[in-house]
């Protein structure tokens, strides 16, 4: 059964000018499965946004130490533009990157960006995805990534149990 993230009182949530942002979630998916729905674009589409459309056309994925990554998420006529950088790439146990300029990434100072460590922890048949977020956040803000988190690795679950079409290998 996919659980929801952990209340770890070790797992403080700040909001901050530069804040920080913790969480886990645990898959009933191998870790080799849930890594590759994080670097795969198909598979990457069909989970990142939850139930928002990202056409797979928009998800460019360089899982590369140095490569690029975009996604777009479209509700209705707004269109929502993701883009970094990978930092490091370390299959099947780490991935992190940037959230940057999406029109521009790279340009901004390494202190407006925010840096994303994904961990995925293997439980055997199951995997522990721990998220670390940390960078420029607004009051609330490190609330608004665990509920998007959340979303995404609910999605995420449901997909890897073969619902929604479930997910095309990669």
């Amino acid at each position: 059964m996919n659980q929801p993230p952990a209340s770890d009182p070790q797992l403080p949530t700040i909001d901050s000018p530069r804040g920080t942002m913790k969480m886990e979630y645990t898959l009933d998916a191998p870790r080799d499965r849930v890594f590759d729905a994080w670097v795969t674009p198909a598979q990457f589409a069909a989970w990142f946004g939850a139930e928002l459309e990202v056409p797979v056309d928009t998800v460019e994925l360089d899982a590369q130490a140095g490569g690029i990554w975009r996604a777009t998420m479209i509700q209705g006529a707004t269109r929502v533009p993701f883009a970094g950088t990978f930092l490091e790439v370390k299959a099947p146990q780490r991935l992190v990157m940037t959230f940057d300029d999406p029109d521009n990434v790279g340009a901004l100072p390494t202190d407006e960006i925010q840096v994303l460590t994904v961990t995925f922890r293997n439980l055997g048949a199951r995997t522990e995805v721990q998220f670390h977020q940390v960078g420029p956040m607004a009051p609330g803000m490190s609330a608004g990534l665990q509920q998007g988190y959340t979303s995404f690795m609910v999605r995420l679950g449901e997909l890897l149990a073969g619902h929604h079409g479930g997910l095309t290998p990669a």
